[in-house]
């Protein structure tokens, strides 16, 4: 192995063979039969195929999504129009069709200013729970009610009817359309703003222990795009197989938190708990039932039709014991083939997909989540006494993306119209005026550890990046 290379001494860490290892690296990440093949060497293995990690690699430039910055952000609206949820009803007087409705205001809030916009306007009108009686708003009060943010807005109705007939305390209002005199003067509008949203990256480092020559000179070859066969030393491999699964499990599981002064990433996990939809339900409780109201919840936030649900190795079995009945009653629902199935295929074994109400769900298995060391709570006196088992008994639900998304970073900000999860690398040279790689390794030799033994470090940049996560769902259940 050459040790010199431009610019760098005899015994410079640096060498060409880490650009080697370091493209090897990322060749192996972006690329579905690479990896296989890599895997395959390695117990882990049966824990990274056929889950998360691949189907991000199939999906094509959502992983090692290169960047060449850190200050990495995408922007998402949510709907242009907002209910207005009732919290005290004033008629005008008896059977009157006119009266003041007390409603909340919305805070934002800009560093150490906070606003409350009023999304109830003169002339808009609404409906009422009745849906063949809407009211128009005739007047908007901007001092606040008391200490509040609520306020008070005047309504009516057409005449003849009572407003506290049809308006009522905690009754949600729709926004309609508008109405105004064809002299009126001009009145004043709402304003939406955009979100922005960053990523946080956590550098990650790799390092195998100190190896004596005849362990180093293990060796594996491995196949370049180019064709070049290339042998590198069995340490490599490991390295780069333990950095992928500690990748992957901050990836699915980090909290985001800052730890002893480091930043690490947000992983999918906490931030679909933080940004969309959550719940936690007992084996019982994930019902047929408990899966419409998430459809609910879901149409309500446009997730739209075609939904992936990743599963938890539990909770299959928890569907197919409490779906079974449902899925008795006529529900019609495809396997993997295409094939429409009867009511007595076994859920998990050649099934793909099913459909609720107007919307279809295609199983997949979070493989991940059952790795014995990572994910398991094996051997936890406590957690095993409360038989709780959280990432086997955990879900959830992505709609399914299916759109074209850049390789690259070019600009640093974007907006989003669709809901996607992509995992970013920062790009970096290995050698001083080199080749930028996403992962980097470093062969270190005798002579730079003082002893005649060898090392390999390997560092890489990375953060998830999830858009639209208001959109998704995570669900979970704490009873074995």
């Amino acid at each position: 192995m050459a040790l010199d290379f431009t610019g760098g001494g005899a015994f410079s860490p640096f060498s060409a063979a880490d650009m080697t290892f370091s493209a090897f690296a990322d060749t192996v990440a972006l690329t579905r039969k690479f990896h296989r093949q890599i895997m395959e060497r390695i117990p882990d293995a049966n824990y990274l195929k056929d889950g998360l990690l691949e189907d991000v690699i199939a999906g094509g430039g959502m992983l090692g999504v290169a960047s060449d910055t850190v200050n990495v952000y995408h922007a998402e609206q949510e709907s242009v129009v907002s209910n207005i949820t009732v919290l005290d009803v004033t008629p005008s007087g008896a059977g009157s069709n006119t009266g003041t409705l007390l409603i909340s205001g919305t805070d934002i809030t800009s560093g150490a200013v906070t606003k409350s916009f009023i999304y109830a306007l003169v002339g808009q009108i609404f409906s009422t729970n009745d849906p063949g009686v809407q009211l128009i708003v005739t007047g908007v009060t901007t001092t606040p009610f008391g200490a509040t943010n609520d306020y008070n807005i005047t309504v009516a109705l057409a005449t003849g009817l009572s407003l506290a007939t049809y308006v009522a305390d905690n009754d949600v209002l729709r926004p309609l359309g508008s109405a105004v005199g064809a002299n009126s003067a001009f009145g004043t509008g709402s304003v939406r703003g955009w979100s922005r949203f960053g990523v946080t990256f956590q550098t990650q480092e790799t390092v195998a222990g100190p190896l004596p020559t005849n362990a180093y000179n293990q060796t594996f070859e491995f196949t370049m795009g180019n064709g070049q066969n290339v042998l590198a030393p069995r340490v490599l491999l490991d390295a780069y197989v333990r950095d992928d699964l500690k990748k992957m499990a901050q990836i699915i599981a980090g909290t985001g938190e800052t730890l002893n002064g480091l930043p690490t990433t947000m992983g999918i996990f906490k931030t679909i708990q933080t940004y969309g939809q959550t719940e936690d339900y007992t084996s019982a409780a994930l019902t047929w039932d408990a899966f419409l109201e998430i459809n609910d919840w879901l149409r309500n936030r446009g997730a739209g039709t075609e939904r992936d649900l990743w599963l938890g190795a539990k909770v299959f079995d928890t569907i197919q014991q409490n779906f079974g009945t449902d899925f008795s009653l006529q529900l019609r629902y495809v396997n993997a083939d295409g094939n429409l199935g009867d009511a007595h295929t076994n859920l998990g074994v050649g099934f793909g997909q099913f459909a609720s109400s107007e919307v279809t769900y295609t199983m997949k298995r979070m493989n991940e989540l059952s790795h014995p060391r990572i994910f398991s709570n094996a051997g936890d006196g406590a957690l095993a006494a409360s038989g709780t088992q959280y990432y086997a008994n955990c879900f959830m639900i992505l709609p399914s993306t299916k759109v074209k998304i850049q390789n690259g970073l070019t600009s640093r900000t974007q907006a989003v119209e669709a809901p996607m999860m992509r995992i970013l690398q920062l790009e970096a040279p290995v050698t001083v005026g080199g080749p930028k790689v996403m992962k980097r390794v470093y062969n270190q030799a005798g002579a730079e550890l003082g002893l005649e033994n060898y090392k390999v470090t390997m560092r890489q940049d990375f953060a998830l990046q999830m858009m639209l996560a208001y959109k998704c769902f995570f669900g979970g259940y704490t009873a074995a």
